[in-house]
């Protein structure tokens, strides 16, 4: 069972943390999935540590770094409940260890609401009146444990400066379209989204176009599905979204939004979930529930658009990768 492979994995990272996530992303409302599994990747990327061993300084620093984004303190308060919801439903299924009592996340708050109150009143203080500020708005006994180590500071700079791989390390990802399994679950997720033509790595959700290949295009589109009006700035053969295709570029070091970079980028997220070893070893059905968060035409994604069966995906699976025998 899945709980069993988490519960005797606490120290790994990739496969099992994506199974949670995924697993917990199901249990939302599906007009916010997208939003809590965005959230998610970005706060994998920032710790850059499986979920068990996150602990009250690295929540800290992910608070701080929004901070130094400008990020609105609502917003804050809204991102931070959902890493809340996360690592609870982690330890409520004993698939992660309770690193942060409650105690500790009711701290957080304590110190979210005293920024939120110097950002009410437009205050323009030098640093270290900003941290007398803080202090009298926070019991001594609470602020002592949130003293920014160097740690933390390590932390916000490697969010903000990510380490961005070579060329040649990116493109030695190339490697993976030459498997023609991969090559063929690529077609089928591109079926799936409605961009198998020849114009579908320029395809923009509704089914538009765009021209220019240097950037992700940007523009957000609506189209009715199911009688619901939808927007999204999906884009490109796998239909990525701007915030995902843009945290997969610094990651990827990808020059543009080119077929070669869209192709890299959907095999990272393929990779991300775990799925990659699965496609490699023909365990397609795997593979694909998976990837469900992530695209959502799949059986079981949840989004509340029309999904396709495994079956059926396995189907088209196995006609395309006819064509690379």
């Amino acid at each position: 069972m899945y709980i069993e492979k988490q519960t005797s994995k606490y120290a790994s990272v990739g496969y099992f943390d994506n199974e949670l996530i995924h697993n917990w992303v199901r249990r939302k409302p599906p007009h916010q999935r997208r939003f809590y599994w965005l959230l998610a990747k970005q706060f994998q990327s920032f710790t850059i540590k499986p979920l068990s061993e996150v602990n009250l300084e690295d929540i800290q620093a992910f608070v701080s770094a929004q901070t130094l984004q400008k990020i609105p303190p609502r917003q804050i308060a809204k991102n931070l409940a959902v890493i809340k919801s996360l690592m609870t439903f982690g330890y409520q299924t004993g698939c992660l260890p309770m690193n942060i009592s409650p105690m500790e996340w009711q701290q957080l708050k304590l110190v979210k609401l005293a920024i939120k109150k110097q950002k009410q009143y437009k205050i323009r203080l030098p640093l270290t009146l900003s941290v007398w500020f803080l202090s009298a708005a926070i019991p001594l006994s609470i602020l002592n444990q949130f003293q920014p180590s160097q740690r933390v500071f390590n932390l916000v700079r490697s969010w903000n400066t990510p380490a961005i791989p070579s060329a040649n390390e990116v493109y030695g990802q190339s490697e993976y379209l030459k498997n023609p399994n991969i090559k063929a679950f690529l077609d089928t997720i591109s079926q799936a989204e409605g961009t198998s033509g020849p114009d579908g790595y320029r395809t923009i959700f509704a089914g538009e176009t765009f021209s220019d290949y240097s950037k992700h295009p940007d523009e957000v589109k609506c189209a009715y599905s199911n009688g619901q009006r939808l927007c999204s700035s999906a884009a490109g053969k796998y239909q990525f979204l701007k915030p995902t295709f843009d945290r997969l570029q610094k990651k990827l070091n990808l020059p543009d939004f080119s077929p070669q970079s869209q192709d890299l980028a959907a095999i990272e997220l393929i990779r991300e979930e775990g799925a990659l070893e699965d496609i490699k070893a023909g365990k397609i059905k795997e593979a694909l529930e998976k990837v469900s968060a992530i695209w959502v035409h799949i059986e079981g994604a949840g989004y509340g658009q029309p999904e396709h069966s495994f079956e059926k995906l396995e189907g088209i699976y196995q006609k395309h990768r006819q064509k690379y025998e």
